[in-house]
């Protein structure tokens, strides 16, 4: 009674490896009604048949040494199934010595959906790491672009802390020359605007910036008429000291609204 209303699979066999116990349970596991398996050969029934000698062999080295590889251990094993599919079991064998032969007795669970979650979390386990992976890639490309953003803000503020030093302390009335630096200037602030429009686009991320979504890349931006070198107003009265441009080596795409800046 008690097989019987056991969750797992019980099946025992005697020493020539023929069913002489199939409970309820094993008859829904491995689709075989008990009348059907007893006294049939357990190779016949639920041993896949590439297995079914090494079982035989097996079988009858314990019966000759005592000794077995698969007895009172629990192990993973394929099983299959009636209709010829097969499946991954977890068993356990032990044998009973009954006089002069022995009885061996196995308790069989299914566990097919216990695989199919293992392979469920190795998958989930695998995009999380490859998730985090390009998050660290993506923590390192903000560095790297931080880091250059940061160097090529120094080269205009250089630009507008030089004229207007220059206007400060050069005596010459020449209007032109003075208007050539606050043209340096103003144009210096508006590539500041622009650089820190791109910065400041929540680390340049593209849902976050406004307009329409174009295409760009910091050689394109540096190249841009409001953005190229300038043709320097320092050689009419000393040699500059300033070069003017930049290196830009990122790319990447983005919604930017130019006329906010």
């Amino acid at each position: 009674m008690i097989l019987e209303t056991a969750h797992d699979a019980f099946v025992a066999i005697d020493d020539r490896g023929q069913v002489i116990t199939w409970n309820t349970q094993a008859e829904k596991t491995f689709g075989w009604k008990s009348g059907d398996a007893v006294r049939r050969r357990l190779s016949d029934l639920i041993i896949p048949h590439r297995f079914a000698d090494q079982h035989m062999a097996g079988l009858r080295r314990f019966l000759d040494t005592g000794k077995g590889n698969v007895v009172n251990q629990r192990l993973e094993l394929v099983a299959m199934h009636r209709d010829g599919h097969e499946f991954p079991v977890e068993i356990t064998i032990s044998p009973l010595k009954l006089g002069e032969s022995y009885m061996f007795n196995a308790f069989v669970r299914d566990i097919t959906e216990q695989k199919r979650l293992e392979q469920e979390v190795l998958q989930y386990t695998e995009t999380l790491e490859r998730a985090n992976q390009e998050l660290q890639q993506l923590d390192r490309l903000k560095d790297e672009f931080i880091s250059t953003v940061s160097h090529e803000l120094r080269t205009p503020l250089t630009s507008i802390k030089g004229s207007a030093e220059i206007l400060l302390n050069y005596e010459d009335e020449d209007q032109e020359l003075q208007m050539d630096f606050l043209r340096i200037i103003n144009s210096e602030s508006d590539r500041l605007t622009r650089l820190t429009t791109c910065w400041t686009c929540h680390g340049w991320s593209p849902d976050r910036c406004a307009g329409t979504g174009k295409n760009w890349s910091w050689p394109t931006l540096c190249s841009s008429p409001s953005m190229a070198p300038r043709p320097s107003p320092f050689k009419r009265a000393w040699r500059s000291p300033w070069t003017w441009g930049m290196t830009c080596p990122i790319s990447g795409t983005t919604e930017t609204d130019w006329s906010r800046s």
